[in-house]
């Protein structure tokens, strides 16, 4: 503090670091210091905070802390809370995991109500895809730390259940325009083929249907896909559809 810098000797310090530092700093009403470590925490540990200038591994991690970080009560850190925050909705299927799980509910409902806002019918294959990602990152976690990992797996899987129901509705009720997305084409034509989140969907699909709300969109469903996808000579067998429940 003397000094008046964080760069001394050939010391550096880890985010753990940054988040005390900046901590003492807001509690010593050191406004310099407070601005100088915040810069460091975005711009040296998450590289801007932005999804699509950064593609390492590490900044999705770290956004999360960062984001949890800032909302804690002694924190306050609005600029940082706000980056951070459309960070881990924006790539919320690198981001959602222990910290997110961790945060408080009503943290976790606004972040559920951002991803269901943004689920549209051109998005549902990289929905799923999102969704597989933090499902397998559930699972991870539980076999690594196994009772420890209840605290954050439970309720980050009330959340993705959330997210899973609402991409369900737009899949069903948006089917045509489903149908005509670019997503779905790069994954049945080879460009982005993917032969499991086909499969999920289509298994999805048929059990939204299944249901007594879900059978009236039915009809719809048989129509889009032979007009659109049939008579277009693609072959996406496995998705297959009932016209009428059987009760």
């Amino acid at each position: 503090m003397y000094a008046g810098h964080l760069d001394f000797s050939n010391r550096k310090f880890d985010l753990s670091t940054a988040f005390a530092i900046y901590r003492a700093a807001m509690y010593l009403q050191l406004e310099a210091l407070v601005q100088e470590i915040e810069s460091r925490i975005v711009h040296d540990y998450c590289h801007g905070l932005e999804v699509t200038k950064c593609k390492c591994r590490k900044c999705p991690l770290r956004a999360a802390r960062v984001w949890r970080f800032a909302i804690e009560p002694d924190i306050g850190a609005i600029q940082i809370r706000n980056q951070a925050r459309r960070y881990v909705v924006e790539a919320w299927g690198q981001t959602w995991g222990r910290e997110v799980g961790l945060a408080g509910q009503e943290e976790k409902d606004d972040l559920v109500k951002d991803v269901c806002d943004r689920i549209r019918p051109d998005t549902i294959v990289s929905t799923w895809r999102n969704i597989q990602a933090v499902r397998t990152r559930m699972e991870n976690g539980s076999m690594a730390k196994g009772r420890e990992a209840t605290a954050w797996v439970e309720p980050l899987s009330d959340m993705i259940e959330s997210v899973e129901s609402r991409a369900r509705e737009v899949l069903i009720n948006h089917f045509a325009a489903f149908a005509d997305s670019a997503e779905l084409w790069a994954l049945v034509s080879g460009r982005g083929f993917d032969g499991e989140i086909l499969v999920t969907i289509a298994q999805e699909t048929v059990d939204a249907l299944a249901t007594a709300k879900g059978c009236l969109e039915a009809p719809k469903v048989y129509q889009v896909r032979l007009h659109q996808l049939l008579l277009l000579n693609t072959d996406i067998s496995g998705i297959s559809v009932v016209t009428t429940p059987t009760s």
